[in-house]
């Protein structure tokens, strides 16, 4: 029985076997610099809001081929995460739902994509082949993928989901400040509409009109 072999293994082993021929020499750290980057995995407390981040060194960056027909359509289930239920948090102390995502925290001098084709069949108990076709663009842009734009983004629903309602999502001390700032402008073209009193009350302005009347009874 032939027995497919995974392509990401055979190429961790000729890093191996590279790196352990330029151990004592200048160029020991050749295939860190031009093929090491480094990924970051986030797990965030849908509860207190806390975010743990842990940090691992790749040499090549797996992306699934299973029901992914673009190699974007892969990259952006990587960022998008799952849900994960009764997930104790260090942060809250209790049992709580976790998103938990990755992504890449920066990026190598040569990029190594390995499509994942190899998946376990638990039928026949053993490694199956994906021939399923994967599209790619010609020039990648891997900056929505990047930590700094994911925190970015996690951060805005974070604020989205703690103020609803707002149309342009703006946090509820912008929206406070801004009406505020509207109460203020009225207030003032009501006061300016006004005419001057003496005592500067608005009851005295009005006060002649009643003292006539007064009179004339």
């Amino acid at each position: 029985m032939r027995v497919q072999q995974d392509a990401q293994e055979f190429l961790n082993l000729g890093f191996d076997r590279l790196e352990h021929l330029l151990k004592d020499t200048p160029q020991k750290y050749l295939c860190q610099n031009v093929f090491q980057g480094q990924s970051a995995s986030l797990t965030i407390c849908k509860s207190c809001g806390n975010i743990v981040q842990t940090d691992e060194d790749f040499y090549t960056l797996q992306v699934t081929v299973k029901n992914k027909p673009t190699l974007k359509a892969s990259l952006e289930s990587m960022i998008a995460g799952e849900m994960i239920e009764d997930y104790n948090c260090s942060a809250c102390l209790k049992k709580v739902t976790i998103e938990k995502k990755s992504c890449l925290k920066s990026l190598p001098n040569t990029l190594i994509v390995h499509l994942n084709r190899i998946v376990f069949d638990f039928d026949s108990m053993r490694n199956l082949k994906l021939n399923d076709k994967l599209e790619f663009p010609n020039e990648l842009n891997l900056r929505e993928y990047m930590l700094a734009q994911v925190l970015a983004d996690v951060q805005r629903k974070q604020q989205e989901e703690a103020h609803p309602g707002h149309p342009d999502g703006a946090p509820a001390d912008e929206v406070v400040r801004e009406e505020n700032h509207k109460l203020e402008e009225d207030e003032v073209a009501e006061d300016r509409a006004q005419p001057d009193a003496p005592d500067g009350g608005g009851q005295a302005a009005v006060q002649p009109n009643l003292d006539e009347q007064r009179k004339q009874e």
